[in-house]
């Protein structure tokens, strides 16, 4: 990230250049349609630092009708979660990629990124940011740090910058009530930022220019 780039500099006396990782499969998703089901998807892995379950309970809280929140990844919390947070609105889907996933991705209104950053990790951007961006969906942030200032910065979501419960409501309930044009904008302006910046031929392009 631009962030981590901008720690470095000022410890390290060299040249340093911000390049993204790039992502292995590009493609164009299907823009985003009126559901008359709300989609919420989060997709990646399960653990201590994703506050997983912060997503989960905040989501049953939020109480918002005809909507599903779909959890795809694997990781070590995902047995006991799914067995203890066992409802008709939570599908836990387990690690799925392909086809499975693109389906999902394709039907979801928001994808979510959820993490525990301290410290010298807060500058980090996980490599699901670039295939959110790529998916042309609006993202809901709950995460401080270079993610929540990307999202931010892009327009390209909602975000909570603390982990409280009832903050992650507020976002959830705030999504519900977007318009599909405020929607559709907010995934546009993700995608446009993936294409000037996250792929493979950018990235390439940056990296030759630079050494």
């Amino acid at each position: 990230s631009q962030s981590l780039s901008n720690y470095l500099k000022k410890r390290i006396k060299k040249k340093i250049v911000t390049l993204y990782n790039p992502i292995r499969t590009e493609k164009k998703n299907n823009i985003l349609r009126n559901n008359k089901i709300k989609n919420f998807s989060y997709i990646g892995n399960m653990g201590k630092a994703q506050n997983v379950e912060l997503i989960v309970k905040s989501f049953i809280k939020s109480n918002i009708t005809n909507s599903i929140l779909n959890m795809c990844g694997d990781g070590n919390l995902l047995p006991n979660l799914s067995k203890k947070y066992y409802k008709k609105q939570i599908k836990w889907h387990g690690w799925i990629s392909g086809i499975k996933l693109d389906k999902i991705i394709d039907k979801s209104d928001f994808l979510i990124v959820s993490l525990n950053n301290k410290g010298r990790q807060s500058h980090i951007i996980p490599s699901k940011i670039q295939t959110y961006f790529m998916s042309n969906r609006p993202i809901i942030c709950i995460s401080k740090g270079a993610v929540s200032s990307l999202i931010k910065f892009t327009k390209s979501g909602l975000v909570s910058e603390n982990f409280k419960i009832s903050s992650a409501v507020k976002i959830f309930k705030k999504s519900s009530k977007l318009t599909l044009k405020n929607k559709r904008q907010m995934g546009k302006n993700a995608y446009e930022f993936y294409l000037s910046n996250f792929r493979k031929e950018k990235i390439v392009s940056e990296f030759l220019k630079n050494i």
